[in-house]
Formats: C-alpha cells, sequence, structure tokens
C-alpha cells in the first residue's frame, strides 16, 4: 500500500534533491524510499557503514551534538551525490 509522507527539509537540499534526481531520471519519492530500504537492510544486517549515521541513530554514542552530527551527513551526502 501506498501513502504520502510529508518531509520539511531546506530549500537548497531540495532543489539539489531535485536536481539529482532530473539527472538520474528518477523521483525524489524513489530516493526516500531507496533510502529507507537501504537503512532497513542495514539494519537487518546488524552493521551500518557510515559512521556519522551510526552516531545520528544512536549505535554508537558520540560527544557531538545532533546538529552538528546532522550537518556533517549532509555534508558527507551533497560530496557523495552532488
Amino acid at each position: 500500500m501506498r501513502t504520502k509522507l510529508t518531509l520539511v527539509l531546506e530549500k537548497d537540499i531540495i532543489d539539489k534533491a531535485k536536481i539529482f534526481a532530473h539527472n538520474n531520471n528518477i523521483s525524489i519519492s524513489q530516493i526516500v524510499s531507496d533510502y529507507f530500504i537501504t537503512i532497513d537492510k542495514l539494519r537487518n544486517k546488524s552493521v551500518l557503514h557510515s559512521t556519522i549515521l551510526n552516531e545520528i541513530t544512536g549505535v554508537i554514542r558520540s560527544n557531538k551534538s545532533v546538529d552538528a552530527l546532522k550537518k556533517g551527513y549532509r555534508n558527507h551526502l551533497e560530496e557523495k551525490y552532488l
């Protein structure tokens, strides 16, 4: 069953996601869906490959603030995909 999800993100992230989606001929919904599927698969394997993602999701503890972790992960994704 498909259902609607509303996300609230920074405008620049949305703009970059739209460009990425357009350049790769996929929808933003598909990008988000693929991301959630990947997280689920990784959790089921009990292995998360990104240290930053591990910190954000609480798998490991960090001395960094949540905002600093999110910013670091956002930078990681921008460097990887844009």
